[in-house]
């Protein structure tokens, strides 16, 4: 989410309470007709920009941010956890019906805007982990860590949003949820295996490293 008025820009990365936020500074700067759909994580920006403006983004512990995800999607939850786990990359491509580690030749050239990224893309933004992400996989290839001037925490977010709300000199309100996953367990711990648990810590080595998590 880009407003070129207020000089902010947020970093909607998947499954970290974007909706909830980003639907809410839509309510406050009216900056989108709609805040949804696949768009949302595939802004044009430039590094003068991202230099200029308040920068920041919401991150989520990795082995949580999966289970939700799992829990998000009928087509992934409809068989065991640790299918997804281990294949999630396999399943979003069966699911969408086209792959994102063979893009047809005729396709590359149309991937110069936020608009023909997003309609090749659109989900597979849900697959890397949220330092990929954050460097634009699937997306521009910024390399846009370096250039965040907050990081928040899901685990932390009405702290987070208070945060939000002081920079952009808006009044703070409760965030709303949006686009809540279905847990039947609410700690996420009980949905790994000891294997499994270690997978994702070397699938998500990254996000983990950099943003202090553990399981």
């Amino acid at each position: 989410m880009v407003s070129h008025k207020h000089k902010f820009i947020f970093l909607h990365i998947p499954k970290c309470a974007g909706t909830s936020i980003g639907e809410t500074l839509n309510s406050h700067f009216d900056e989108y007709w709609n805040y949804s759909g696949f768009k949302i994580h595939h802004d044009d920006l430039t590094e003068e920009m991202l230099q200029e403006y308040f920068v920041f983004t919401i991150v989520r512990n990795p082995w949580d941010r999966l289970y939700s995800q799992y829990k998000f999607r009928p087509w992934l939850n409809c068989e065991p956890f640790e299918n997804t786990v281990y294949n999630l990359e396999e399943k979003f491509e069966a699911a969408y019906n086209k792959s994102v580690r063979n893009i047809p030749e005729h396709i590359n050239p149309k991937l110069d805007t936020a608009y023909n990224r997003a309609n090749w893309y659109d989900e597979f933004v849900h697959i890397p982990s949220q330092v990929e992400f954050l460097n634009g996989k699937y997306n521009d290839n910024m390399k846009k860590i370096s250039y965040i001037d907050y990081i928040g925490r899901f685990e932390d977010l009405d702290n987070s949003w208070k945060y939000i709300c002081n920079k952009l000199n808006i009044e703070y309100s409760e965030l709303p949820h949006k686009n809540k996953s279905e847990y039947k367990e609410l700690d996420y711990r009980k949905a790994y295996t000891s294997e499994t648990k270690e997978f994702v810590a070397k699938k998500y080595s990254e996000d983990i490293k950099l943003f202090n998590y553990e399981f």
